[in-house]
């Protein structure tokens, strides 16, 4: 909960960080220039550039462009406090899509190179052409710059430091958090006691975590719409249209080049363009416009039917040859949610469920594909479905449930050994492990699970494709394996998004079922036995 007074103060805070920030860039005139025209070193093009320093690189723009929308889309229903309205209220789902946002900006590699290389030319460092950014440990590297921005006098670091804190983003990353509505708490499962996780924290309370989220997002809105905003303007504020900057031509060297800004299409080039371009680039924008009115492919309550028989059907087959196959009280301990604890050799009671994803996940499909009661951009749709995708394929009770499930069915493997921590293996594991035991589960697991989809969207690593009906994944990397892919269309996408949901809901609806059904007598003789074995 935030009150609109207090939104405002964090929005005035920031606004004032920000212009600071690139007032002070401004001072160096040239390499300030290079960084508003989005000049970039693309060394990994395909097909190799004869030069690989480009200028108005806009392939980082187009990947950012659906996050942002979605966090003004979700900006607009949820912040929009007018006269009548002056606070806002907690819920449990609008804060998971706060996280996604939260997290999304901090891995965002856009946003992070940006901000660097500004840093580097307000502390007189210059422009910074080549910028490796880290694949993992993001935190290290923001900690970083928020350290040098804070050294350099800048506001923004504190701006930094009352957003992010890493066991946040860690704890969405993983599907490690909970949501404690009754206590108003967040509770974060990634904690770890020690020297090194110092920094850690086990627990944030709503309203610290909305100052956090507001902090975040506006600095992210704010910093990019600065930056539009400076760019258009930039003949009114220096008073000329040309530039000289310093260009590489490799091996240290450089040349000085004139650029030239055409305030019309608001970017930069090597000559003036001419009105008879401007005028096409204004025809290939509306055609574009026109194509992508009717990329969202339908889904209706039709597609649910077909999808939950088929997994039924998958699911009973499973359960009926696991309770056949199972060695002498497996089955029971799998179907009531129970593990042999190899350390303290007992038997342990476990959540197997994990309610409050489960409740999302059904919301969200009820209230946009079943009843339609909510229409979408399909930008932000996907994104919806990409986050709910995630979850499931990180969620410990959803994976635990499987893998015990598989280990009964090939009788491979005990109950009670820990999960492995590798997502592509532990679900391979499993497969592997479905398939051995005869079960067609495997096959549809093998078909819906896509490592490259879970990392594209953890890391805000993907790009919507409206045109071309894509979803483009730039965290492939050419490895060996079916399961790395470097785009999905939308219609195999949908195919995914919907197995993986139905498998999701249905499996533990059924295994429900199954255990309301289980005979009374024999589950008191197996719990007896269960209590004597502990003793």
């Amino acid at each position: 909960m935030i009150t609109s007074i207090r939104f405002n103060e964090i929005e005035k805070e920031v606004r004032t960080a920000v212009a600071e920030l690139f007032d002070r860039a401004a001072k160096d005139q040239e390499n300030y220039i290079l960084w508003l025209a989005d000049a970039d070193y693309l060394e990994d093009w395909d097909p190799p550039l004869h030069n690989p320093y480009v200028l108005s690189n806009k392939q980082d723009y187009y990947k950012e462009y659906g996050r942002m929308e979605f966090s003004q889309f979700y900006l607009n229903k949820v912040y929009n406090m007018g006269k009548h309205v002056d606070q806002t209220i907690d819920h449990p789902l609008g804060i998971q899509f706060e996280m996604m946002i939260y997290c999304h900006i901090w891995e965002s590699n856009r946003f992070l190179k940006q901000l660097f290389r500004l840093d580097k030319i307000a502390s007189g460092h210059g422009f910074r052409w080549k910028v490796s950014m880290p694949t993992s440990h993001k935190n290290k590297f923001i900690r970083k710059l928020k350290k040098r921005l804070k050294n350099g006098g800048l506001k923004i670091g504190d701006i930094i430091d009352k957003g992010f804190h890493n066991s946040i983003r860690k704890s969405f990353l993983h599907t490690e958090f909970e949501i404690n509505d009754l206590n108003k708490l967040i509770e974060l499962h990634t904690y770890r006691v020690g020297p090194k996780e110092s920094h850690d924290i086990d627990q944030i309370d709503f309203a610290s975590w909305t100052e956090r989220f507001i902090y975040s997002v506006m600095f992210d809105y704010t910093f990019m719409n600065e930056k539009v905003k400076r760019r258009k303007n930039i003949v009114n504020d220096w008073g000329r249209d040309d530039f000289q900057v310093q260009w590489p031509t490799g091996s240290d060297q450089s040349r000085t080049l004139t650029i030239y800004f055409d305030h019309i299409r608001g970017d930069f080039d090597f000559q003036r363009v001419s009105s008879s371009d401007i005028q096409t680039h204004h025809e290939q924008q509306t055609e574009q416009r026109e194509t992508s009115e009717n990329v969202e492919p339908e889904i209706g309550q039709s597609d649910f039917v077909l999808i939950d028989v088929q997994i039924r059907e998958l699911i009973r087959s499973l359960i009926s040859k696991m309770s056949d196959k199972a060695i002498e009280g497996y089955f029971e301990y799998w179907l009531f949610d129970i593990e042999h604890d190899i350390e303290r050799n007992e038997f342990i009671s476990l959540a197997l469920k994990d309610d409050t994803r489960l409740q999302t996940t059904a919301s969200v499909i009820h209230e946009i594909y079943i009843e339609k009661k909510v229409e979408l951009p399909i930008e932000i749709r996907i994104q919806i479905e990409l986050l709910i995708y995630s979850w499931i394929w990180e969620s410990k009770p959803f994976l635990r449930l499987l893998r015990n499930a598989s280990i009964i069915i090939s009788g491979d493997g005990d109950l009670g050994s820990p999960l492995e921590q590798d997502r592509r293996k532990l679900i391979s594991e499993i497969v592997m492990k479905f398939e051995a035991g005869g079960c067609e589960l495997g096959t549809f697991i093998n078909s819906i699970f896509y490592p490259s989809l879970r990392n594209a969207f953890a890391h805000s690593d993907y790009d919507l494709n409206l045109h071309n009906k894509l979803i483009i994944l730039d965290t492939f990397r050419n490895v060996n394996s079916d399961w790395d892919i470097s785009s999905i269309s939308f219609d195999d996408w949908n195919k995914c998004f919907l197995g993986t949901v139905a498998l999701d809901y249905i499996f533990i609806l059924v295994k429900d079922l199954y255990k309301e059904t289980y005979p009374k007598e024999f589950l008191q003789t197996f719990l007896d036995e269960l209590n004597k074995s502990n003793k």
